[in-house]
């Protein structure tokens, strides 16, 4: 399984970089390896990947912790809900929420 993770707090965040966080200190989506690939079918990872300037990728982990990049980031999903109101995307945009409001940032593990 890949997922991208949000650490619910500053302690937690520290924590992940060393792989000790526990699961009741993130929140998480788990995708399947098919979730994945078409979130890129798509094109939607390389879109971000663009606007951010990051490089989500498969067999590549990548995090997100800058505010102002995490805040483009959940514009970014707004207006693609719009089009595309798939729960993937709504889930998303949760996350990226739980990362504004909490201060962390969003973290990618493909």
């Amino acid at each position: 399984m890949k997922f991208i993770t949000v650490p619910i707090n500053e302690e937690a965040l520290n924590k992940l970089m060393y792989d000790k966080a526990d699961s009741n200190e993130l929140s998480e989506l788990l995708l399947s390896q098919q979730e994945v690939n078409e979130l890129f079918i798509s094109g939607f990872f390389d879109r971000l990947n663009l606007i951010l300037d990051i490089n989500i990728d498969d067999f590549e982990d990548e995090e997100i912790t800058d505010m102002r990049k995490l805040i483009i980031f959940k514009n970014f999903l707004q207006d693609h809900i719009k089009n595309d109101p798939q729960k993937i995307y709504q889930d998303l945009y949760r996350l990226v929420s739980i990362a504004i409001e909490k201060e962390t940032g969003i973290f990618f593990f493909f």
